[in-house]
Parts: structure tokens; sequence; C-alpha cells
């Protein structure tokens, strides 16, 4: 009799536990430990750390040291005591212990210095925008820095954002604070309140749209000209992480795949589903 053999099966999808955007770029960090980037920086190596996109490079750092990656470039490898680092009209850093730096270029070199910035806590996450430099602290306050000259206090930030901040992020057009009373921007205007959201759980910064998740919906708002604001049809409370590019947006979601939209003029939305992990 003939035998009938069963299909083999498809190798299991690689799941995804993380997610970092750049400006025309998609990277994604795969549960077996390494990342995958699609669009303008098309890159793979091992996650060592915190995952961050530039404009001409990935770099993954563990608080000890760097790997960045270029396309077609060698890897290059060299000591970091920092998890982040963030550019807008300065160049800042946040190390291990939530101490925060700054150096006087956006490109600095062995000899350019770098100041330590005098905060009230550790800090935990940073926004470097083309206006201001602001940290949010374990406390749930923000303080904010003259981009040069590096002066707590600069344009009010930290007064308009007050206590209970539990989000904080920016690019160099646009930023936004995020706690228990909703969300406030500040672009070319001066700041607002962003109706329709309650206070969020996720909030994501691009060049001119941003998006956040609540309890009960993933909205954006802002530039619409690349569909940043057409949100696929998700269940808010399966949304882990969520990030944005200059104009594209990339959700995680529980289980492991994700879903992205907006602009895909580098294959930065597009291709991750082709790679099969959107859901």
């Amino acid at each position: 009799p003939a035998i009938h053999r069963a299909p083999p099966k498809p190798p299991p999808r690689p799941l995804v536990v993380g997610l970092s955007l750049g400006e025309k770029t998609t990277c994604l960090e795969l549960k077996d430990g390494r990342f995958r980037c699609w669009g303008a920086l098309s890159v793979a190596g091992a996650v060592r750390g915190a995952l961050q996109v530039f404009d001409r490079e990935v770099c993954t750092r563990d608080g000890a040291e760097e790997r960045c990656y270029r396309p077609n470039d060698r890897i290059r490898v060299r000591r970091s005591p920092f998890v982040e680092i963030e550019t807008g009209a300065s160049l800042c850093a946040r190390d291990t212990e939530g101490g925060v730096w700054c150096w006087m270029s956006r490109e600095p070199d062995e000899n350019t210095q770098l100041t330590p910035i005098p905060l009230e806590g550790a800090a935990t996450a940073l926004a470097v925008t083309g206006l201001d430099t602001c940290a949010l602290t374990e406390s749930g306050t923000v303080a904010c820095f003259d981009p040069v000259m590096h002066v707590l206090g600069f344009h009010h930030s930290a007064q308009i954002a007050g206590t209970g901040v539990d989000h904080l992020d920016g690019s160099y057009l646009q930023q936004c604070f995020g706690g228990e009373r909703g969300i406030r921007c500040r672009g070319s205007g001066g700041w607002r309140p962003i109706r329709g959201v309650g206070a969020p759980r996720l909030l994501t910064v691009g060049k001119l749209h941003a998006c956040a998740v609540d309890d009960e919906r993933v909205y954006c708002w802002g530039d619409n000209r690349h569909d940043q604001r057409n949100v696929p049809l998700l269940d808010a409370s399966l949304v882990i992480d969520l990030d944005a590019g200059d104009d594209h947006t990339c959700a995680l979601l529980f289980g492991g795949s994700v879903r992205c939209w907006g602009s895909d003029t580098e294959g930065q939305v597009s291709a991750p589903c082709e790679a099969g992990l959107c859901d």
C-alpha cells in the first residue's frame, strides 16, 4: 500500500519580544536573542542590551559595551556606560545609575566635553528635542534644561508637566508628557492637551505624529499625510509595547507578533509582515 507521509511542519515563528523604530527603520528583538531590522537600515545581530536606532546605525548596549551596526559595514564595538542616548538640539545620554550627561556637540569626538546634569533623583527616560532636553525621574517629575547651557528649568516644561508623569517622549519637532492627568504635547506652538485619550499606558512620539495606548484603545494624532493616524483594528489590552519612527508606528502584541502602520517608503511597515512576524 502507498505510504502517505505528513507534510513537514513549518519552522516555528520567531517570537518578537521588543521593538525599536528609527526614522525609516523598524527593528524587532526576537526571542532567540537576535534582532532584525528592515527599511533604511537593513541589519541584523545579537541583542546585548538596550536596542536603539539612529540616523545611520543601529546600536545595542548594556551599560558596559556598545555594538553598532551599519548596512554593508563592519560592527563598531566600544565601551559605553550608557543605556540610552538621545539626539536633538544637543546629544544626551542616561547611564545605568539614572544619571544624565550631555555633550556640547551633536556629533562629539574624544575631545568633546561631557557635562553631568544635576537632577533630583535618577532618570528613567529622556526626551531631547530641538527646543530643550527633559528627563523623567523615578518620582514622576520632569526636569528640563537648556540644550546648550544645560541650565535646569528651561522653557518651564517641568512646571507644565507637573508631577505624576509616567511617560515622556519626543522627536526633534515635538515633545509629549503622559500621566494620570492625560497627555500634553508641544510642537511649533505652545502646550496643548490631547483630547480623546485617557491616562496612557504607552506613549510614543514621531516626527509630526504621536500615538498612545490607554485602557480602551490605540489612538494616534497629528500629521496624517502618510496614514500615521490610520491605526489598524487592535485590542488595546493586547498591546505591550509601542514605538514610532518618523512617519510610521509599530505595536508589539501579547503572543509575540507586531502590527505596523504609516509610511512604507523603505519597506519599514510591510517587510516585517513578509517575514512572518505580523499578527
